[in-house]
């Protein structure tokens, strides 16, 4: 509730861990306030059983060359950037 009274206009999302636990519920709020969501988690099992509402891009965000990577990739997958 506070992500979407925080940002309510928020129409592009960028989780990074969001496969799993706390970045999964923050990825699912998104979803339902109607954002497009890209995820990023370094588990490959974990971004495979995603919803389909959501993108993702299995990723090590300790890499700075991985991110780039993954900026172009959430940009492509989502039309526009991210917030």
């Amino acid at each position: 509730t506070v992500l979407l009274t925080t940002f309510p206009t928020v129409q592009r999302v960028l989780v990074t861990g969001g496969a799993a636990g706390i970045g999964r519920a923050i990825a699912d709020v998104f979803v339902a306030a109607g954002a497009r969501v890209h995820v990023a988690d370094a588990d490959p099992e974990a971004c495979a059983s995603l919803p389909s509402e959501m993108t993702h891009t299995v990723c090590d965000v300790s890499r700075p060359e991985a991110v780039d990577e993954l900026f172009a990739a959430a940009d492509a997958a989502l039309a526009g950037p991210c917030a």
